[in-house]
């Protein structure tokens, strides 16, 4: 199930951040498609059929998405994260899908 919500993911959380190095965070448009695509990503492997909340569904959304901040926060950078560091920030925030 966990491949299944990486490969959908997208979010709208948080403003556009700026770091130390002055580059440009992640827009607004960016982080709203990675979060609508994680949650129907997760709604569509039956999150929701086991007893997992929308609302679960959507902190584990917005945990993936700052984990990938952290480490990439210029939106440019973001298309080098790669399939195996995007599974390890959904595994650090799978325990918010817990039923």
């Amino acid at each position: 199930m966990l491949i299944g919500l990486l490969a959908s993911c997208g979010d709208t959380t948080g403003e556009e951040e700026i770091d130390k190095n002055g580059k440009e965070g992640w827009s607004e448009s960016t982080k709203k498609e990675f979060m609508d695509n994680c949650i129907k990503g997760a709604q569509a492997n039956g999150t929701i059929e086991r007893g997992i909340s929308k609302n679960d569904i959507k902190n584990y959304c917005k945990c993936t998405l700052k984990e990938m901040i952290k480490d990439y926060p210029d939106e440019a950078d973001g298309g080098d994260i790669t399939l195996n560091e995007l599974l390890t920030y959904a595994k650090d925030c799978a325990y918010l899908l817990t039923d």
